[in-house]
């Protein structure tokens, strides 16, 4: 039987919630963090500490952390979104991506986001 210590699992999630400072919309699904701030960028806005909750239980399994909805993000080019990078400026990395809904974003209007889970599910033996 595989097992994971929930401890394990929420020092990573703790990471991202004491880390990430910036919520990339994304027409393409970031690889880098260059791809999320730049090359597949929409719209962005900065994010801290305060705007999650968790370490929790998972949905399925596992442990989650919740972003809370984001309201007020300035598009800054026009595009379908596909994807969302959350990152860290100051070690310049992209620590988590997740899909989104795909919605038209006109350059210069605003947009807002719904909150989103980001779950490690429970390991499971194979």
């Amino acid at each position: 039987m595989a097992y994971v210590n929930p401890t394990i699992i929420d020092t990573a999630l703790q990471y991202v919630i004491d880390n990430a400072d910036g919520l990339y919309i994304c027409d393409t699904e970031p690889t880098t963090y260059t791809e999320a701030i730049t090359t597949y960028a929409l719209s962005s806005i900065a994010i801290d500490s305060g705007e999650w909750t968790g370490p929790a239980a998972g949905d399925t399994s596992g442990r989650k952390i919740t972003l809370a909805a984001q309201t007020g993000l300035t598009n800054t080019a026009d595009g379908t979104t596909a994807a969302a990078g959350v990152t860290d400026s100051g070690n310049t990395a992209l620590l988590l991506v997740f899909p989104t809904s795909s919605v038209t974003l006109t350059n210069g209007n605003i947009c807002n986001t719904t909150a989103v889970d980001y779950e490690i599910r429970a390991a499971v033996a194979e």
